[in-house]
């Protein structure tokens, strides 16, 4: 029989909250290793990773390791339970960060393909990245994402643990029938998530359309060795920005039917899904950037080797 807030079957709820618990444990163990490694590359040959680009990554970098550290050890504990147990502050802390540093990445990742179009389409502007210029982003994508985190916590939208049916994590209730919170979540909907991604594909279509430009000799584009490392890199970034779009659209695509429709109406797997998608996210940035980037994996092979 189900109950009367999950409408899930009593005799399934169970084995989905252990199911999800088991992924989100081993999320958790992966994510912690591989952005930990990352961080500890960067502190110890920081002089030879770091440029302007590379900031970007160790924000995002930084992000993913506070989720995988605080963040979903609290849903792996309460899935594990089988409801939220960390009570009304521990929902507002959750959902309070967990919104400030989605929004914060989904910035910083339209930041990284802008910072890509400079580099491989606008070459006299290419020399005027900084680092200082970089770290000014960063710090505007945090502030852009703490902004909208905050409103909730000021009447404008609520953190609840009872938007997903199994109860053991909080989110923006966009459930709410409130008008002022379907403005608030169309408003994250249309400025946080959507117009993010149309700039994200505008960037790479150019991107695209200028590697495809390149003069070529026998199917074969001539390109410099310097602009062959950035369109390598350049594919790491799209590869990045594509797994974190292809674990939010789901999510972002069951709310915009929440809004607009009646959200009674959403099949219960329709829900526990996209925001199980949602939460594995933290681990594909670090993974590829971890596999594809090479001044990264020499750096650690060269700090492995020191310490054998």
């Amino acid at each position: 029989m189900a109950t009367n807030d999950t409408l899930i079957d009593d005799s399934l709820l169970k084995p989905f909250n252990v199911s999800f618990a088991v992924v989100f444990l081993i999320t958790a163990i992966i994510g912690i290793f591989v952005n930990g490694s990352i961080l500890f590359v960067f502190g110890k040959k920081h002089t030879s990773v770091l440029n302007p680009t590379t900031y970007f990554v160790l924000l995002l970098t930084n992000l993913d390791f506070f989720m995988c550290s605080i963040n979903l050890p609290m849903v792996i504990v309460s899935s594990f339970v089988g409801d939220w147990v960390f009570g009304t502050p521990g929902c507002i802390f959750y959902g309070f960060t967990m919104t400030w540093i989605g929004l914060t990445i989904i910035a910083v990742l339209t930041m990284i393909s802008f910072d890509q179009y400079i580099v491989m389409t606008k070459k006299n502007y290419k020399s005027k990245r900084s680092r200082r210029m970089s770290k000014l982003a960063c710090l505007g994508c945090v502030l852009w994402g703490l902004v909208w985190a905050i409103c909730p916590l000021v009447g404008v939208n609520s953190y609840v643990f009872t938007v997903e049916d199994v109860h053991t994590s909080c989110a923006v209730n966009w459930k709410s029938k409130a008008v002022i919170d379907i403005s608030y979540t169309s408003a994250l909907f249309v400025l946080c998530f959507f117009v993010p991604f149309a700039f994200i594909c505008f960037f790479y279509v150019c991107i695209y359309l200028r590697v495809k430009s390149c003069p070529n000799i026998r199917g074969v584009s001539i390109l410099s060795r310097q602009e062959e490392r950035q369109k390598y890199l350049a594919m790491t970034i799209f590869l990045m920005i594509s797994a974190f779009l292809f674990s939010w659209c789901p999510y972002a695509i069951v709310t915009l039917w929440a809004i607009i429709g009646d959200a009674s109406t959403i099949p219960n797997m329709v829900t526990l899904l996209p925001a199980m998608f949602a939460k594995v996210a933290v681990i594909w940035n670090p993974l590829i950037y971890a596999y594809r980037n090479r001044e990264f994996k020499r750096a650690w092979l060269e700090i492995f080797s020191q310490h054998q």
